[in-house]
């Protein structure tokens, strides 16, 4: 790769592509030729991750964004730092905070996979839970679920809702 990005955004588009935008200049990283400031470049997934790393060697302001829904991404990159957005249950109707937390659990270390990183690597988690009465059980789900030397700082907060039969729903920063 020649050239240099100030300002690297990029997300997965709903076919096989990727979309960047680079508010630097690319010079000729791309097969098509140089491109200059305010760029925008369409690649094929597996040109993406060669694209990726180049980059992150050289900006520390790459934002990675993953899974986008109406109201957000459930991953975000930056800095080598993976942020998950608020990750629930899919089965909650008639289901115990035992097996909710284990479903929540499951779900956050597959999208730490997709993101390069792991549980080993989580920094912080906030967890909400409707019931407080509960928490015994959650914990009893967190510390099978984690090492002990691997456990991050973490906060239990008790709320009145987290939508329809939903009893806990966590978030988690991690190293990349």
């Amino acid at each position: 790769m020649f050239g240099y990005c100030r300002s690297l955004y990029w997300h997965l588009t709903n076919s096989n592509h990727v979309e960047i935008l680079c508010t630097g200049s690319l010079g000729t990283a791309f097969a098509n030729g140089g491109r200059g400031e305010g760029c925008r470049v369409l690649l094929k997934r597996n040109q993406v991750r060669h694209a990726a790393c180049a980059f992150k060697k050289r900006d520390r302001n790459v934002i990675v964004r993953r899974e986008k829904t109406k109201i957000m991404h459930r991953v975000v990159e930056h800095s080598g730092v993976v942020y998950l957005g608020g990750v629930i249950a899919d089965e909650v109707n008639g289901t115990s905070m035992r097996d909710q937390a284990a479903e929540v659990c499951g779900k956050i270390e597959k999208l730490l996979s997709d993101a390069g990183s792991d549980k080993s690597k989580l920094l912080s988690a906030t967890v909400f839970i409707t019931d407080m009465s509960q928490k015994a059980e959650m914990n009893d789900v967190w510390t099978s679920w984690l090492p002990a030397e691997d456990l991050p700082c973490r906060a239990t907060i008790g709320v009145s809702d987290l939508g329809q039969n939903v009893l806990i729903e966590i978030v988690v920063t991690a190293a990349a």
